[in-house]
């Protein structure tokens, strides 16, 4: 190949607009979404683990307040890291919009995701049928639930439809 072919970031710069760069962006945001909410489901953890540990943060907000300011760090590589990482996926999309590199980062955010749970409501029990049973436990057996259908759907029909390669 030519050296004046051969790609870099200096001559793309130099060969794009910007407003070429933020459409690419755009553009491999939509198709990243896309292959997200059309894929293997797991985009359903990323919501429910996100949305309540949204709300555990709400509730316990005092708690959360009183340990940002003891040690912001661990947040503070949450915002960077994740958001980041997803912004490379939509520019990197248009090479390869694949689900290999969208799942890099899911078991990790799901990891901290439920670790943040796990912080937050360790101690919280709620009362049902005259016994303490803690929130934590409830909301491992509803995931459980969730993950037991999402097992048999894709053993019965997933298997069939999605695209295992890309």
């Amino acid at each position: 190949m030519p050296a004046d072919e051969i790609p870099s970031m200096a001559k793309y710069l130099r060969e794009h607009t910007a407003g070429e760069m933020i459409e690419r962006v755009m553009d491999g945001g939509r198709k990243v979404m896309n292959r997200v909410a059309h894929s293997y489901g797991y985009a359903d953890y990323i919501l429910v683990y996100g949305g309540l540990l949204s709300l555990a943060v709400v509730w316990k907000w005092p708690q959360v307040r009183s340990s940002l300011a003891e040690n912001p760090f661990p947040v503070l590589f949450f915002l960077g890291y994740f958001p980041l990482y997803t912004l490379l996926c939509f520019w990197y999309s248009p090479i390869s919009a694949g689900n290999r590199l969208i799942l890099v980062p899911f078991v990790p955010l799901l990891l901290v995701l439920s670790s943040g749970l796990q912080t937050l409501l360790k101690a919280d029990k709620i009362r049902i049928g005259g016994k303490a049973i803690g929130w934590l436990t409830i909301i491992q057996l509803a995931i459980l639930c969730k993950v037991s259908i999402d097992v048999i759907q894709a053993l019965t029909h997933g298997v069939y439809v999605l695209d295992g390669g890309g």
